[in-house]
């Protein structure tokens, strides 16, 4: 089953779908974030959203990809292709 994460609510070992149902991560995405979701000392530590949601969570997007992932690639990946492949 696939869902769709919406990083800015998760909080702790729990993460929230774009449904808002709460969810224990029991799989802790895949032991990337020991401390969890929005640990107070990592998002204190961010520069940027991107950082914030991929950095400090370090969640692997072929299995829990965020809810706007659509939009960050066309964003901030495709525009900055080369020229003709955008």
């Amino acid at each position: 089953m696939q869902r769709f994460i919406n990083f800015k609510q998760s909080k702790g070992n729990y993460f929230v779908d774009c449904d808002g149902n709460t969810v224990l991560d029991l799989n802790a995405s895949q032991s990337g974030q020991i401390l969890g979701y929005n640990h107070n000392d990592m998002v204190n530590a961010r520069t940027t959203e991107l950082y914030d949601r991929f950095v400090t969570h370090k969640v692997d997007v072929n299995a829990l990809p965020p809810h706007d992932l659509a939009d960050i690639l066309r964003e901030q990946v495709i525009a900055h292709g080369p020229k003709g492949c955008q």
